[in-house]
């Protein structure tokens, strides 16, 4: 490997934590409408704590401590999940969207192979958002405060995020010096929006560890030959967790320049900073 392919690869590892950054920003908008005001610094706090767990088995303890965070900062439990359900419901639906610039690629391994199972399970996984969004007013009176169209301003973040992510990594086939037209990136860019989905829903594999990886290989297998696949799925795979690591470590170290220096976001000023719900 050259310097000039390591130059490239931190170049997809730094949009990679471009992309990560930007993840908990629907998060952050949406508590807002339930009443409350925590400080940017605490919602992406708590998502990325949240995230270190999201290996464990069971695949789900990384929303789990998302609403415990959400509480211990302020939020009410019922509000805390109506959030984190929100959350959920905004990056399933911005990764299905992008998604679709996969067919060209997907859909016909779909037809070919066993792959029709995962398709099934993501099928059967929107039509329950979709219900728990229709009758959300019922479910969870909180709900009463989303709005149609800022919820789907608030998704097309998601899929603008997504977007952002999947060139990430389409950008390291480019670093390795794979020939990719404008097209194929774009189709690359979809195919890393259904591995997210499918390995989320896949609840069994924490962290979507081997379903995600194997969709990614499988869609680059249609532009490329092994190893490279493998290779570029792994790394992918690497890049994706040292992404979250280094956003976690950017905003831990942000939270105590701010304590230190500007007493912000100590735990009285959280508290202060937050209503409750009528």
């Amino acid at each position: 490997m050259t310097p000039e392919n390591i130059r490239l690869l931190i170049v997809a590892l730094v949009l990679y934590c471009v992309g990560m950054l930007m993840l908990p920003i629907g998060a952050w908008v949406m508590q807002r409408w339930l009443g409350y005001r925590l400080t940017a610094m605490v919602m992406w706090r708590s998502f990325y704590l949240a995230q270190l767990s999201k290996y464990l088995p069971g695949g789900i303890w990384s929303i789990v401590g998302r609403a415990f965070l959400f509480t211990q900062n302020g939020i009410s439990r019922q509000d805390s999940g109506a959030l984190v359900i929100l959350e959920i419901i905004g990056l399933v639906m911005g990764s299905a969207v992008v998604g679709l610039f996969s067919l060209p690629v997907l859909l016909p391994l779909v037809l070919q192979a066993e792959l029709w199972v995962f398709i099934l399970l993501i099928l059967l996984f929107l039509g329950g958002v979709a219900v728990l969004y229709i009758f959300r007013q019922r479910w969870l009176p909180a709900f009463k405060a989303v709005k149609l169209l800022s919820f789907a301003a608030v998704c097309g973040i998601y899929a603008l995020n997504w977007v952002l992510l999947g060139f990430a990594f389409a950008f390291i086939s480019i670093a390795l010096k794979l020939p990719l037209s404008v097209g194929d990136i774009i189709i690359l860019i979809g195919v890393h929006a259904i591995a997210w989905l499918v390995g989320f829903v896949v609840v069994f594999a924490p962290g979507g560890i081997g379903v995600r990886d194997a969709i990614l290989a499988a869609g680059l297998l249609a532009f490329m030959p092994m190893p490279y696949p493998v290779i570029i799925s792994v790394l992918a795979r690497i890049a994706w967790t040292l992404g979250e690591v280094i956003s976690l470590v950017i905003i831990l170290v942000i939270g105590q320049i701010n304590a230190r220096f500007f007493r912000r976001d100590t735990p009285d000023n959280v508290s202060s900073e937050t209503t409750s719900q009528p």
